[in-house]
């Protein structure tokens, strides 16, 4: 004969239910709105990291497709194709990262600006102002100086900022729901009178 198991526990269903679905009690008015504001900061915060993974991942995908340009101008404005050529240094400065002006000879009346991170500069003697060294220009863009990729190199772009934004994303949405739920309620509630 079959025992009759004890049933005193909630159905999935409502387990899920409870936790998605909308609060029931809220804090005070001001705890309601802070919460609120923090979960649509980060809501914001998870679509930016969206777009600029998606950006991220097409800028590299047309870097790394890139031929070479036929003409140096090409370049300037276009990202099917990379330019790589002789420049002179005009000068340099460095603030909280090291810039390096330079010019094509074959691109007279253009300057350009390569800035580099703190842990990858080139050589000391390739920066000095009539300098003659080779570098890359993509999409208007120095991306490479001295065979030493620039903060414009989409080689050494961030690749992982998408999954991330996805995720904080949805756990933002979610809290940001429970968040409006708050505010509801705690508008709802009227304020308790004091105990004499």
């Amino acid at each position: 004969m079959a025992r009759n198991l004890p049933n005193n526990r909630p159905p999935i269903w409502l387990l899920l239910k409870q936790v998605l679905g909308a609060p029931t009690a809220a804090p005070t008015k001001p705890w309601s709105v802070g919460l609120l504001a923090i979960a649509v900061a980060g809501l914001v915060s998870g679509v930016l990291l969206i777009y600029s993974g998606l950006r991220i991942g097409a800028d590299v995908s047309a870097y790394r497709a890139a031929l070479s340009c036929r003409s140096p101008s090409d370049a300037l404005t276009a990202e099917h194709c990379i330019y790589t050529g002789p420049a002179t240094v005009t000068g340099s400065t460095r603030q909280q990262k090291l810039s390096v002006d330079l010019v094509f000879s074959s691109l007279t009346g253009r300057d350009f600006t390569a800035t580099f991170a703190t842990n990858r500069e080139p050589p000391e003697d390739s920066i000095s102002t009539g300098s003659s060294v080779t570098a890359e220009l993509w999409d208007g863009h120095i991306t490479k100086f001295a065979a030493v990729g620039t903060v414009d190199d989409p080689d050494y772009f961030a690749m992982n900022n998408l999954v991330p934004g996805i995720i904080f994303a949805l756990v933002s949405l979610l809290a940001t729901w429970w968040g409006i739920g708050f505010v509801r309620i705690a508008w709802r509630t009227p304020p308790q009178s004091a105990v004499t």
